[in-house]
């Protein structure tokens, strides 16, 4: 993609830190619907039905596949056999990591979606929200390191600032969780440490059918996507992105300065983003932001923007520190050729909105996705101790 000559200098350095990617897998979620992973050289059954928290008869039955049988690398795997489009009860499928419990509510329809969206989740029953999402995990080294790390909120959903749960880093189904506060603001967290080598956790609404998938949406239909997020400086290497992706690409994309084309690091197998996808969040250098549409990717604010003290914004220091705060972002298809992205709004000490050419992609899919390159690494001034978890809410498809 054609960038401003002052972000490909920016990206030219973050280049040259950048490794290799080798493997992919998917997550499986706690109800237990179809996932998947990738096959990479060396894999073997025993290593392929680790990844995916299960069995190697349960992995050979979901592919109708013999004992015995042989696959080549890049091949994709469901980790579990497909369940019905109707919910079922939650099958636990490997023995638990923690003794701590996680905080539940008896599984209830989804909340009323607002008159003329196509979606909507305000988590206000976590588990009949946790259940409408399809989950992705990706990382080059098929489990990183370290084993495990820490995300926000113990399990009883305490203060984020001042309590943390164990995320165990070949246990996928716990990098993604909904909290209820004793305030009862129930969210959604997805959570990746300070983790080895390159990785995306992303999720995606998966309702029509429950199958593993993610939802598709026209853009004859639906012109604005919105949800709430935190935006604490997790530094460079931390980024989290909301994506409207064309209907037969890739979930899973990236910025350019990280896919193998265009001068990036040989062999990653995450492809660039597609020229009629829309991204917003902020950017990988610790500070930055990113706003793509029309095939274009760009920063309008400049370098280092968020979480650092610009008075011309005026809003850095409210946010910078802050694990909880949920701010509003959404993204608007103007139907003149041009797309808008408003941060904040009234009550939030953030209110900003950015015009650029584009529109959104005839048939799109919905991704919110976290991104991570041993953010440490990097080292553009985290907050001490931080959690690498990022909060989100209010999933507003439409209307």
């Amino acid at each position: 993609m054609k960038k401003p000559q002052a972000l490909i200098v920016a990206i030219v350095m973050l280049v040259a830190v950048f490794g290799v990617m080798q493997s992919s897998t998917a997550a499986v979620d706690d109800n237990s619907r179809v996932s998947h992973t990738v096959v990479v050289a060396g894999d073997t059954w025993e290593s392929i039905a680790s990844r995916c928290g299960t069995t190697v008869a349960m992995v050979l039955a979901a592919n109708n596949l013999r004992s015995g049988s042989v696959v080549s690398p890049d091949r994709v795997l469901h980790c579990l056999a497909p369940v019905p489009t109707t919910p079922t009860v939650p099958v636990t499928t490997a023995a638990p990591v923690t003794t701590a419990a996680p905080v539940t509510n008896p599984p209830t329809v989804p909340p009323t979606t607002p008159t003329g969206a196509a979606f909507f989740e305000d988590f206000a029953n976590p588990t009949a929200g946790f259940a409408r999402f399809h989950q992705i995990v990706y990382n080059r080294e098929g489990v990183p390191s370290p084993q495990v790390f820490r995300g926000d909120h113990d399990h009883s959903c305490g203060n984020p600032q001042q309590t943390s749960r164990d995320i165990h880093a070949n246990v996928y189904s716990e990098y993604f969780y909904v909290c209820t506060p004793a305030n009862g603001d129930s969210h959604w967290m997805s959570s990746l440490g300070d983790v080895s080598g390159y990785s995306i956790i992303a999720f995606c609404p998966d309702v029509s059918p429950m199958d593993a998938a993610c939802d598709s949406y026209s853009r004859s239909q639906v012109r604005t996507v919105s949800v709430n997020v935190s935006m604490l400086n997790m530094g460079g290497g931390r980024w989290w992105e909301l994506k409207l992706v064309p209907v037969g690409t890739p979930d899973l994309s990236v910025i350019d300065v990280i896919c193998s084309c265009n001068g990036g690091p040989a062999g990653t197998p995450i492809p660039e983003y597609d020229p009629r996808s829309v991204v917003i969040g902020n950017g990988p250098f610790g500070g930055s932001i990113n706003f793509t549409a029309g095939g274009t990717s760009t920063n309008p604010t400049g370098w280092m923007w968020w979480y650092h003290d610009l008075p011309t914004f005026g809003v850095a220091n409210a946010y910078k520190n802050d694990f909880a705060t949920r701010v509003p972002m959404s993204i608007t298809d103007n139907g003149n050729g041009t797309v808008t992205w408003h941060a904040g709004g009234a009550g939030f000490a953030l209110d900003q909105t950015w015009t650029k050419p584009g529109s959104f992609p005839e048939n799109f899919k919905v991704v919110f996705a976290d991104h991570a390159y041993t953010p440490t690494k990097l080292d553009h001034g985290p907050p001490p101790d931080p959690r690498y978890t990022t909060h989100w809410d209010n999933v507003r498809i439409g209307g």
